[in-house]
């Protein structure tokens, strides 16, 4: 992965923007050019960028370049970084009207991504690490949020038919530990589904078993022979087990 600090410019009315970026390849082919939501240029077409410095060792210190960048042109009356100067250009406890909100949906509705610059997110996600705070801010971004029924439905086609990896199966195998646990109880507390949503996990339960037979287990306490719903009243739930 390799970070950068870029310049935009608009070479018609000077103004200017710093950023920086990490890209997994050459900064030089990085298509990016920004991530400005504060400065609305008038035509972005006529930006130039500039990759200002590039051979950052990490993450931080390219961070900490672009934010003394930014402090050191912090009067110019074109700059167009929107800001704290130590910390660089965020929107960290910024909120979005709903109108602004509106305005995002109904310019990505319908939006095509070509395959080039699907290659080309994906290329630039490549080895990228989540922070633990960053995900902790997103699960609770997420708590008590209500999906439209048409939302389940876009995210139900938009699964369908998807391939799993052997890999992802592999991870999804793996056992959960007690505090994942505990997190998936509480978020499917108060949890209620609809009929149509049970019918459909039966039927779904239904057709995976159909033909086959579950592999027989037997208690070592009460010496029960029986399928995987024995573990519910047997093995360490067997009424016999201390008597044993």
């Amino acid at each position: 992965m390799k970070h950068y600090v870029y310049k935009l410019l608009d070479t018609i009315t000077n103004e200017f923007y710093y950023g920086s970026r990490s890209y997994n390849g050459n900064p030089y082919d990085d298509i990016y050019m920004g991530s400005y939501t504060k400065w609305n240029p008038i035509d972005k077409s006529r930006l130039e960028k500039t990759i200002i410095k590039s051979n950052f060792k990490n993450r931080e210190s390219c961070i900490k370049y672009e934010a003394k960048l930014i402090t050191e042109n912090i009067d110019n009356v074109l700059n167009r970084n929107y800001h704290i100067p130590n910390t660089g250009y965020h929107t960290a406890g910024s909120t979005l009207s709903e109108s602004h909100k509106l305005k995002i949906g109904k310019s990505s509705k319908g939006k095509i991504i070509s395959e080039a610059q699907r290659n080309q997110i994906s290329n630039t996600l490549k080895g990228h690490v989540v922070s633990a705070e960053i995900r902790k801010k997103i699960s609770e971004a997420h708590i008590g949020k209500i999906l439209s029924e048409a939302h389940k439905r876009n995210i139900g086609d938009g699964n369908r038919g998807k391939i799993v990896s052997e890999s992802s199966r592999e991870k999804m195998r793996k056992p959960k530990s007690s505090s994942h646990k505990k997190n998936m109880s509480i978020a499917r507390q108060g949890v209620l589904l609809s009929d149509e949503h049970k019918s459909k996990i039966s039927a779904n339960s239904a057709k995976y078993w159909l033909g086959k037979s579950q592999p027989k287990i037997k208690c070592p306490h009460c010496e029960k022979i029986g399928g995987n719903t024995m573990k519910r009243w047997h093995f360490d739930n067997c009424k016999l087990k201390e008597h044993k």
